[in-house]
């Protein structure tokens, strides 16, 4: 600035604890150390960076309706250093409709447990939101998801079928029981346990 100050400028991409010197060459073109140099300070990660964060768990990727599907969040900057703080807040929204949406929750070393509970069968794109803002870029690493069916739920499923209402002695009889989650997605998956009474 013209007064005898300079401004240095250090481009630092990586935490952790340094020692800094700074020496000014004299006339006898040698180099003095700067008085009460050198001394130790603390480079500490920068904002975090979606695209760099890491995700842990099948919820990422796969779900059941109705039963909470869970992942973890390991929280980065953009130069991949981890974020220790538990300062940041994370988000999801799995696109299907209504659109589900649940609140990240810290649990240390920058780490975040994301949980949500998707209601339809079918593969929806799952979107992170950081501090508020969505991020829907591709190198997000994350989903789609797919959704299966919950277990059977009695009261929804349904026995279809003549022999439902009318049997002739000596004949089999058969009929269809269309089963259904307590969200009503069709159970495709099989290996549900019927039992049949008569009274």
């Amino acid at each position: 600035p013209g007064n005898g100050s300079y401004e240095v400028c250090l481009p630092l991409t990586k935490m952790g604890d340094y020692t800094m010197s700074v020496r000014v060459r004299n006339s006898h073109d040698e180099l003095q150390p700067v008085e009460a140099y050198p001394f130790a300070f603390n480079v500490g990660a920068g904002p975090v960076s979606a695209v760099h964060c890491r995700f842990h768990g099948d919820g990422t990727s796969i779900a059941t309706a109705g039963i909470p599907s869970t992942f973890t969040v390991q929280s980065f900057d953009e130069h991949s250093n981890v974020r220790l703080s538990a300062d940041d807040q994370f988000a999801v929204a799995l696109q299907q409709s209504p659109v589900v949406v649940c609140n990240g929750e810290a649990v240390g070393s920058g780490q975040y447990r994301v949980s949500y509970c998707a209601t339809r069968t079918g593969i929806f794109e799952l979107n992170l939101i950081v501090n508020g803002m969505r991020i829907t870029t591709p190198d997000l690493r994350l989903g789609p998801v797919s959704v299966h069916s919950g277990p059977a739920c009695g009261d929804r499923c349904e026995a279809v079928g003549k022999a439902v209402s009318h049997a002739e002695a000596g004949n089999t009889v058969q009929f269809e029981v269309h089963t259904v989650d307590v969200h009503g997605n069709e159970c495709t998956s099989g290996g549900e346990a019927l039992t049949v009474y008569l009274t």
